[in-house]
């Protein structure tokens, strides 16, 4: 079993910091262990940790450049590892658009996706620009009440649909007018009323949801397209931490791999 981050912000650790705990990490699974990188968003980034988001793109390409050469032996600035990882660490790089995209053909082993329906993977996998493994992170959500789950992955999208890398990438997936319709409601400060505009569509195209043999067919549908590995996310929805535990624990049991 890989053991991986998804992603680590390029912004909130320096990239002397990110390769020394990857190394940290990679000794508790010897060649077994992949470091995700991503730019993260201005949300989290400047809302929450107070931190510019100026150039994205420029600081991913810096911080995976730069931590590359010190996972290699290499001495950057003043800085350089006193301990190297005990096997060669892969480098996966978190992209959605197409310049993120070609940057992770360039620099990394991987990519990785979020929010991401089978149907566009394989757009997706062309943009890289060369082979390389993938893996996208799929929310499976889980209760005892069908429309409670349904509500909750609404409004769970919502909060994606409002920044600005996962609407634009909503929107190449056919979900355009959902898109619009959150800002609506959300710029109008009805935002009780946003999480009604997620359409099953949406939900159906980027959750897992529902029955288990609906959730084991479109994991089906993930492979046909190509993704490498589908990163689940079991959630559990219930009124107690007792019946959330329960409803995760059940969807372990019922996606995990024979």
């Amino acid at each position: 079993m890989r053991l991986g981050t998804a992603i680590v912000p390029v912004f909130t650790r320096p990239a002397a910091l990110i390769a020394m705990q990857a190394v940290a990490v990679a000794e508790t699974a010897p060649g077994r262990f992949v470091l995700g990188l991503g730019s993260s968003t201005e949300a989290i980034v400047s809302g929450w940790m107070g931190i510019d988001f100026g150039k994205p793109l420029s600081k991913v390409v810096e911080v995976a450049g730069i931590v590359k050469r010190l996972l290699a032996g290499e001495k950057v600035g003043a800085f350089r590892l006193g301990q190297l990882p005990p096997a060669p660490i892969p480098i996966y790089i978190a992209a959605l658009g197409p310049k993120m995209l070609r940057a992770a053909g360039e620099l990394g082993e991987g990519v990785c996706f979020y929010l991401t329906g089978p149907g566009i993977i394989p757009e997706l996998l062309a943009g890289v620009g060369r082979p390389v493994d993938s893996m996208c992170r799929i929310g499976a959500m889980a209760g005892d009440d069908d429309e409670a789950v349904k509500a909750a992955a609404r409004r769970a999208s919502v909060a994606y649909a409002l920044v600005p890398y996962y609407a634009a990438l909503l929107e190449r997936q056919g979900f355009g007018e959902e898109v619009a319709a959150i800002k609506q409601r959300w710029a109008a400060g009805d935002r009780a009323a946003a999480p009604g505009q997620v359409s099953d569509a949406m939900l159906d195209e980027t959750w897992l949801l529902g029955s288990v043999d609906h959730m084991l067919e479109r994991l089906a549908d993930y492979e046909r397209a190509g993704l490498g590995c589908p990163a689940i996310a079991p959630i559990g929805v219930g009124a107690t931490p007792a019946e959330r535990r329960r409803h995760v624990e059940g969807l372990i049991e019922a996606l995990a791999p024979n």
